[in-house]
């Protein structure tokens, strides 16, 4: 049974995956763990918590548990999940997962900073783009309207974009 529709942010899932890292490691058994955790959750951290505590309350694996939320635990940290319980090693995953997601979190928060100019450049760029189909180029359709000129194709064009716009 998956819980398709339950999410959490990077920053919920820090904080998750830190808190029952930080107590596992202390030596606290996991289903006290997730109890204790469940005390302060709120939202969809304390939906994950309630079917992970039934789920370890029915004897199941943590990772059965995880493999229920495919928008927080994608199939690799499920699969890490399963191989640390089998090994004995779900203090050292949890850590290494928790340092695996601060490093997401700052590679993502890096390409939008990053992404932040251009896309500036991208809204000036099409401003002044308008402005001057809708205040210049009117003007000028004037000017060579009076003239009577044969006009070449592309300023034909450029006309017919501004009385588009217009």
């Amino acid at each position: 049974m998956k819980i398709k529709k339950i999410s959490l942010s990077s920053t919920q899932k820090l904080n998750f995956i830190s808190n029952l890292s930080t107590m596992i490691s202390a030596g606290i058994p996991l289903l006290s763990a997730v109890g204790s955790l469940l005390e302060d959750a709120q939202g969809n951290v304390k939906k994950i918590l309630e079917a992970i505590r039934t789920d370890l309350l029915q004897g199941k694996h943590l990772h059965s548990s995880f493999e229920k939320f495919p928008l927080v635990f994608d199939s690799v940290t499920v699969s890490m999940i399963r191989a640390s319980e089998e090994s004995g090693t779900l203090d050292v995953v949890l850590k290494d997962l928790k340092d695996q997601i601060k490093k997401d979190i700052a590679f993502k928060r890096k390409v939008r900073s990053a992404l932040i100019y251009p896309a500036l450049v991208l809204l000036v760029f099409f401003a002044v783009l308008l402005m001057i189909l809708v205040v210049f180029i009117p003007k000028i359709v004037t000017v060579f309207t009076q003239l009577k000129l044969q006009l070449p194709l592309p300023t034909k064009m450029l006309f017919l974009a501004s009385n588009i716009v217009t």
